[in-house]
């Protein structure tokens, strides 16, 4: 028999568990792990800084680092993506929101001069992990929550009445000035080079009001479309190579419905499409008009609590496994449904203090926000290493036929990477059936985080027969690694399987029988075309920007070269 759990919701957050219990067929579970079924490239991982840098870049120099080195140094969990937030401050008599929440903005009044010593804890914090990311992996964006309170109509930056627009009518080049100021000023004076601005943040809601709880501003799509010209003049003005990413959205549904309401010309000034994950349905619909029209897709902000929705009460519990199997499924369906190009928490470190009043679970690290240095690592942030460890910037992902399963091959081509989640009450027996592969290792490392265990190494599996057959135990996430030569990407000649490019500079995805390429090297690159013999079936140059060229069946060997000598080969497949 096996028993499956069902949480189910009352209007307040009562749950109710039911047990069901039915027969099952007896016999492992096939997955099919074909390195022929390639779906693009990933960037990484990452997380905004506030409100968290605004506390932690407060501690002692120790205390930080140690939560620093956690979070971006490649022994902890290595994350590689920052997202900053360019506060809009607030007048000296408010006094309203949460510890951390208020982030101070470079201009205090209309009429001051930037002061460029404000918000030093937020950026301590992100110099900090910027000097333990890999330089050819970093990626910083910068957001904004508000404008700042002396351009709202309300004078608060929390929001306007009754949730209305809060931006003045006639501060929308103002507004646009300002957050390009900031971002020239990182690129020049402080070397951070924010390859997106983002100048909004869940900007259709209606939930940010004056006085509120954390800086916030409706605008209206029209608004919207009028504030990304704006900012895309200045950025040009202003000589910047920092690109548009909008909106943020609250959630899925929200983020394709204002996309979709944009006219040609906005869309065309966006170069990515941000969405939060925290309701909704249509990653595929996202997914769907970022290939149509030629945009990364980043999950730009995602957690929840260990509930089915994401704000739901979940006992406050830093051992338990559900929350890190929550956060599991929902990286699984970001990587599938939506192809997310990068997977961004919201806070990394939470307000421990926050989380015990509110019973949740968010973040991966709980620290002292009202004073104190203490931080708590959860059973989150080993579930989250099962992923992040593992599967490194550059990484390709590869279609499997499981739900709670996800597969990539590494950018050097030379690792499998499987991650399973078994939410279940009950072991499950897997049988990974490896194909397409040059070659495949004897044995396979496996390690596991589960309710009794934080990220262990439990030994080795066998590969028999290009089989990997392994256990998923009950309610854990289990991370296996073999060495491979992927047949996929190897060419005929193993000297010339050199990755030098920037894997942030250029990326190669398929999509519905097309290669997809997004140049954003500075130089002219050459494109070619091979069969498995090693016959030329393709010769092309690509100046920067997005190339689509239809494939032909099969497996094809790419190759994309410059005048300097670098070069990326990898392959793809068309069935």
């Amino acid at each position: 028999m096996k028993c499956k759990r069902i949480r189910l919701y009352g209007k307040l957050t009562g749950i109710l568990l039911i047990i069901l219990c039915y027969p099952v067929l007896a016999g492992a579970v096939t997955v099919a792990v074909d390195a022929s079924k390639v779906v693009k490239s990933f960037e990484g991982w990452g997380t905004s800084l506030c409100w968290w840098g605004n506390v932690i870049g407060n501690y002692s120099e120790k205390t930080c680092d140690s939560i620093v080195s956690l979070l971006f140094d490649t022994s902890g969990l290595g994350l590689n993506i920052l997202r900053y937030n360019i506060g809009g401050g607030e007048p000296a008599s408010h006094n309203h929101m949460g510890a951390g929440r208020e982030i101070e903005g470079y201009k205090t009044t209309e009429s001051s001069a930037y002061d460029w010593n404000r918000d030093a804890a937020q950026r301590k914090v992100m110099f900090s992990a910027k000097s333990k990311i890999d330089k050819n992996h970093f990626i910083a964006e910068a957001f904004s929550n508000s404008p700042p309170w002396w351009m709202t109509i309300s004078g608060c930056a929390s929001g306007g009445t009754n949730g209305a627009s809060n931006l003045k009518s006639n501060y929308y080049k103002a507004f646009a000035d300002y957050l390009t100021d900031v971002v020239k000023h990182f690129n020049d004076e402080w070397g951070v080079t924010f390859r997106t601005l983002e100048p909004f943040n869940e900007p259709i809601s209606n939930w940010w009001k004056v006085n509120g709880g954390q800086e916030g501003c409706h605008f209206s799509r029209n608004e919207q479309m009028i504030l990304i010209k704006d900012v895309s003049d200045k950025l040009q003005e202003k000589n910047l190579a920092t690109e548009i990413a909008a909106s943020d959205e609250t959630g899925y549904n929200e983020t394709i419905d204002t996309y979709n309401a944009f006219n040609a010309t906005t869309r065309f000034l966006i170069s990515q499409i941000n969405t939060h994950g925290y309701s909704g349905t249509k990653r595929r619909e996202i997914r769907d008009v970022a290939l149509r029209d030629k945009k990364r897709v980043w999950q730009s902000e995602l957690d929840g609590s260990g509930a089915a929705k994401p704000f739901d009460v979940w006992a406050h519990n830093h051992n338990d496994i559900v929350p890190g199997l929550d956060i599991a499924e929902r990286f699984m369906k970001d990587l599938k449904e939506l192809q997310a190009d990068a997977i961004i928490f919201w806070q990394i470190v939470e307000s421990e203090q926050a989380q015990i009043s509110l019973n949740k679970n968010w973040g991966c690290i709980h620290a002292d926000f009202n004073g104190g240095e203490k931080f708590y690592l959860t059973k989150k942030y080993y579930s989250v290493k099962q992923f992040t460890k593992f599967i490194r910037p550059g990484s390709i992902i590869l279609d499997v036929n499981n739900p709670d399963a996800v597969a990539f091959v590494s950018k050097s081509n030379d690792k499998l990477i499987i991650v399973q989640r078994n939410a279940t009450d009950t072991d499950v027996s897997y049988e990974y059936k490896l194909g397409n592969f040059k070659s495949v290792a004897e044995n396979v490392s496996v390690w596991r985080t589960s309710a009794s265990e934080n990220f262990v190494n439990t030994g080795t599996a066998a590969v028999s027969d290009g089989v990997i057959k392994a256990t998923s135990k009950k309610l854990s996430i289990t991370t296996f690694v073999v060495d491979v030569q992927s047949g996929s990407v190897a060419a005929q000649n193993k000297n010339e399987l050199r990755d030098d490019y920037d894997g942030s500079l250029i990326t190669v995805s398929k999509q519905y029988g097309r290669l997809i390429i997004y140049n954003r090297y500075c130089s002219k690159s050459e494109l070619a075309l091979f069969d498995l013999s090693g016959k030329m079936l393709y010769r092309n140059f690509l100046n920067s920007g997005v190339h689509q060229i239809t494939l032909p069946e099969g497996v094809t060997i790419i190759r994309i070269s410059d005048s300097n000598g670098k070069h990326m080969t990898s392959a793809v497949a068309n069935h």
